[in-house]
Order: structure tokens, then sequence, then C-alpha cells
């Protein structure tokens, strides 16, 4: 029957109770079908709120990755407290904000492994690996030497999980490469969210909405969005 829930005993499907334990399945249901937004999944598994999610590396923790296209996104990075981070356009972003950045970025596939880097299942997940210009230089280093960046695996081993920083060495031939599975799952991943690449990194805004969103640094004192005192003694809590 359609829209049914698939009966489970003992991880096998079924069509009707039987002895055993028996448990439940979403699949059957095929609501990703219906609403691309929703996944059916192991418990355990997390969603991202951006199609590729920035990599976090970790102290004591060796991080497998295989990068997945030979250019690199590379671009200045912005900080505001009110807005976060801000993607520069060479615009009014530059005189809000006194500091910038320079990233360097690449959608990857990131591995299941173990703490030292072992791969422990055929599993992959789309991430974004974003450099600052040390890791960046040893990526390069790494291309110059064994050829192609996408047809090998990198290994990250954090030394400093505050600041990202990280030792890249090579680990053999790209895996997930030799997975039909994985090769499916990357293509159609690729083809269906490239556009979203960006999103974890920052926001772009035009001149127009940043003026919208903090005053205009160049109207008078009187016009620039300023809080009021009604405003303010609400945050002090302050009474008459």
């Amino acid at each position: 029957m359609a829209n049914e829930i698939e009966l489970m005993d003992n991880n096998t499907t079924s069509t009707a109770l039987s002895t055993g334990n028996v448990t439940f399945s979403l699949k059957s249901l095929n609501l990703t079908d219906k609403c691309p937004s929703v996944m059916v999944a192991p418990t355990g598994s997390k969603l991202s709120k951006y199609p590729f999610p920035k990599i976090k590396f970790e102290e004591g923790r060796r991080c497998r990755v295989a990068i997945l296209t030979e250019d690199v996104l590379m671009l200045k990075l912005h900080y505001h407290p009110e807005i976060g981070y801000i993607i520069c356009n060479g615009g009014m972003c530059c005189k809000y904000c006194d500091k910038v950045s320079i990233k360097y970025c690449y959608p990857c596939v990131m591995y299941e492994t173990d703490n030292a880097g072992r791969i422990v299942s055929p599993q992959v997940d789309m991430r974004l690996l974003v450099l600052g210009g040390e890791m960046y230089d040893q990526i390069s280093l790494l291309s110059e030497i064994g050829g192609s960046i996408t047809n090998m695996d990198l290994l990250f081993s954090c030394t400093s999980t505050q600041y990202q920083k990280c030792q890249v060495t090579q680990a053999g031939p790209a895996a997930w490469r030799t997975n039909e599975t994985a090769i499916k799952h990357v293509t159609e991943y690729m083809k269906n969210n490239c556009d979203k690449i960006l999103d974890a990194i920052g926001k772009s805004f035009t001149n127009e909405e940043l003026v919208a969103k903090l005053g205009d640094l160049n109207a008078p004192i009187q016009d620039q969005k300023v809080i009021s005192p009604d405003a303010l003694n609400d945050v002090f809590n302050v009474g008459v």
C-alpha cells in the first residue's frame, strides 16, 4: 500500500508482522521525493543548515578529506558584531569594518574516520574546506609535487583548535573515487548544491543593504542610526 510504513524484523524488511523484534522504517514514505529538505537517516545522523558546512578541526584528531575542484575560491572576509561575517565586495563593507582576512575555499568530501584518520565507513559527507594562507601554501606545495589535487586524499593533523592550524600531508589516492555509491552521491550533490557553496562562510550585501542595516556613515549625526534614550533606559532598566 502506498505511503505505508515498512515493518522491519531484525533489520530485514517485511510486509507483515512476524515473530521477533519488530521495528518500523520511514524510507517507504518517500518523504524526500515530496520535499527535498526532508531526509530519512539512521539515528545519530545530523543535519546542517548549510549545504556545505565548514570543516572544524580538533586537536588530537586527524581529518581525512578529498578536494573536489582543481581551482580555488579566493575571497576577502569582514566581521561585524551586529551582522556577523560579510563577504567583501570592496564597497561600503570596508568602511563599516576595519579588518579583513583572506580565505581560500574548496568543496570537498570528508570521510568517516577514527582519531588516527583511518577510514571506517564508506559513507562520505560534503564539506567546505576554508583555509588561511599558511595551510593553503601547504596544499599548493602538495599539488606541485603530487600532481592533481583532486586525485589524492589529504590528512589534516590539527595543532591548534582555537586557531584552526594543521599540518597537511598526502594520504594516498582519493578513496571516494573507487566507490560507485559515493561517486553518484557526490556528483548529484555538486550538481544540485554548488550554487550554495558560500552560504556557510558569510553573507553578501549591496551598499544599500548595509546602509539600511547599519545606518549611513555619511549622514549628518542626527540622521544616523543611534539608540534612543528610551531604548537605552530599557537596556539598563533605568526607571524614572
